[in-house]
C-alpha cells in the first residue's frame, strides 16, 4: 500500500476522536444528552415529578404551574471531577481534566395563578473537556507514519478536546381542574460546539511538535418540549415529558483542506500535506474533518416519566424514568468494511447502539421546614456494547449514588448543596479497530489486542434560588 494511504488511515484514526467527546460526563443521560441540567439535580436524580423549585423547568415543565410564588430566580452550577482511562497491553492512557463549571439559570414568573412562564439556560448535552497527555492508543499509527523526515521514532502524543451544547429555553405551563391537570409547551435552542487538537512529539525534534488535527465542529438546532402533570389526589404527583429530536448538522472548521496557504494544490509530498485528494470524497473519516465538511449527529427524542408520593407531609418518595431514542436519531449508515480506508470510524451514531434509558429514585425528608435532606440513586443503561467501544467513544452503563441538602437561609432564599459518585461497568472490545487489525505490522503493532475502558466521576452541585414576596 502507498505510504500516503497509510497516512490517511492514521489521520482518520485521529479524526474519529469526534465520537470520544460525545460521552456524558456525569450521572444520567444518553450518548450525548445530559439529565443533570441543574446543580440541584446532584444527589437528587428523580426530579421528573418535581413541583418545587424553578429548576423543575428542566425535568417536569408542566409542574411549573404549581409553583406557589409570583417570581423565581434560580442559579446553579456543577463541578465534575472525572477520570477516564483506556488500558492497552498493560499501558494506561488517562484523562482526568475536571469540568469546573456547568452553569444553569431559570427565571420564572406567574402572571396569573394558573399560568407560569419561564426562560432558562442550561447545558443539555456534551462531555465537557478531555485531555490525554499521552494521546490514545489509536493515535500511535499517526505518530509512526506522519513523522517529519529525519526526526526519528515518535516519543509521545497528545490529544485534547471539548464538547459543550448550550441550551436556551422558553416555555409556559397552565393548570386547570383545581390543580388536577397541568400542561406545558416549550422550545429549546441548542448551540453545539466541539473542538479537537492533537499532535506527535519526536526524539530528534527537541520537544517541537507536529500538529495533526486542529478542528472545530459547530451546529444549531431547535427542539420542542411538552409536558403533562396529573395530581389525582393531594399526596400523589404523576408527570410525563416529551422532547422532540434536535436536528444538528455539524459544520467543520479545520486545518485539513485541499490547498496550501498560497492557494496552490497540495501534492502530498510532505508531512504537512498528508490530507490531499482523499479529502475530495465523503467516504472516510478524514473527509468528515476537512474544512467545510458537514456531519449529522442529532440529539435524540426523550420520553420522561415521574412519580412523587407524599405519604406524610414532610416525606417525599420520588421515581423517575427517561428513555432515549438513539436509533431514531441516527440518520447516517455505518460504513461497511470494504477497504481499510473505509473502516475505523462512524458518522453520526454507531448502528450497534440500542436505545438507552435511565431509572432513578430518591427519598427527601424535611427535618424542619427550613431544612431538607435527600438521598438518591440512578441507574443508566447507555445501550452500548463491545461493538461500540473504542478509543473515541466508550460509554458504559453506570450506577450513581448521592445526597443533597436544601436549606432556607431566608424566607425568600433557598440554598442547595449536593454530592454524587458514579461508578461505571468496565467495557472491553475484541480489537482496537478493523484497519489496525489488517495493517498492524505496518502501523507498528503486529499483534493488536483488545482494550479495556474505565471511568469514574464525582460531582458537586450548588444552587441558590430567590423567590421574593411580590
Amino acid at each position: 500500500m502507498r505510504v500516503n494511504s497509510i497516512k490517511h488511515i492514521a489521520i482518520a484514526a485521529a479524526a474519529s476522536a469526534a465520537m470520544l467527546l460525545g460521552t456524558p460526563s456525569s450521572q444520567a443521560g444518553s450518548i450525548d444528552y445530559l439529565s443533570n441540567q441543574s446543580g440541584q439535580f446532584i444527589g437528587n436524580f428523580a426530579k421528573n415529578a418535581s413541583t418545587r423549585g424553578a429548576d423543575t423547568a428542566f425535568y417536569n415543565p408542566a409542574g411549573m404551574s404549581l409553583l406557589k410564588k409570583k417570581l423565581y430566580i434560580n442559579i446553579s452550577t456543577q463541578t465534575v471531577f472525572k477520570d477516564f482511562w483506556i488500558t492497552y497491553k498493560g499501558e494506561e492512557f488517562h484523562s482526568d481534566a475536571p469540568t469546573p463549571i456547568v452553569p444553569s439559570l431559570v427565571i420564572a414568573g406567574k402572571p396569573l395563578d394558573d399560568l407560569a412562564i419561564w426562560g432558562a439556560f442550561s447545558i443539555p448535552a456534551g462531555g465537557g473537556s478531555l485531555t490525554y497527555e499521552k494521546g490514545v492508543p489509536f493515535l500511535r499509527p499517526l505518530a509512526l507514519v506522519a513523522q517529519p523526515t529525519g526526526s526519528g521514532p515518535p516519543r509521545n502524543g497528545f490529544f485534547e478536546g471539548s464538547s459543550i451544547f448550550y441550551g436556551a429555553t422558553i416555555g409556559a405551563a397552565y393548570k386547570f381542574l383545581d390543580d388536577m391537570i397541568s400542561i406545558s409547551a416549550a422550545a429549546r435552542l441548542v448551540i453545539a460546539q466541539r473542538t479537537y487538537y492533537g499532535y506527535a512529539t519526536y526524539d530528534s525534534a527537541q520537544g517541537e511538535t507536529t500538529p495533526v488535527l486542529d478542528a472545530a465542529k459547530d451546529a444549531i438546532g431547535v427542539a420542542g418540549i411538552f409536558g403533562v402533570h396529573i395530581r389525582p389526589i393531594e399526596y400523589l404527583d404523576i408527570a410525563l415529558r416529551f422532547e422532540t429530536e434536535t436536528s444538528l448538522n455539524h459544520r467543520t472548521t479545520s486545518n485539513l483542506n485541499n490547498n496550501n496557504a498560497d492557494g496552490t494544490a497540495k501534492l502530498c509530498t510532505a508531512p504537512a500535506e498528508t490530507n490531499c485528494d482523499v479529502l475530495n470524497t465523503d467516504q472516510n473519516a478524514v473527509s468528515s474533518f476537512r474544512d467545510g465538511a458537514e456531519e449529522k449527529r442529532n440529539l435524540p427524542m426523550v420520553l420522561g416519566a415521574g412519580l412523587s408520593i407524599h405519604p406524610i407531609p414532610d416525606l417525599d418518595i420520588n421515581l423517575a424514568f427517561n428513555y432515549y431514542f438513539v436509533n431514531e436519531a441516527d440518520e447516517l449508515e455505518d460504513r461497511p468494511f470494504v477497504t481499510v480506508l473505509d473502516s475505523g470510524f462512524v458518522r453520526g451514531f454507531d448502528d450497534d447502539y440500542t436505545n438507552g434509558f435511565d431509572i432513578a429514585g430518591s427519598v427527601a425528608y424535611r427535618f424542619i421546614p427550613e431544612f431538607e435532606l435527600t438521598l438518591g440513586y440512578n441507574y443508566t443503561d447507555i445501550g452500548a456494547n463491545e461493538n461500540t467501544w473504542n478509543d473515541f467513544e466508550y460509554s458504559m452503563n453506570s450506577h450513581s449514588f448521592g445526597f443533597s441538602a436544601r436549606a432556607s437561609v431566608h424566607e425568600q432564599v433557598d440554598i442547595t448543596l449536593g454530592f454524587s459518585a458514579t461508578v461505571y461497568d468496565e467495557g472491553r472490545n475484541n480489537g482496537i479497530n478493523e484497519a489496525w487489525n489488517v495493517l498492524g505490522g505496518a502501523l507498528g503493532d503486529p499483534d493488536p489486542e483488545g482494550e479495556t475502558f474505565n471511568r469514574e466521576v464525582f460531582a458537586l452541585g450548588f444552587g441558590i434560588e430567590w423567590a421574593p414576596d411580590i
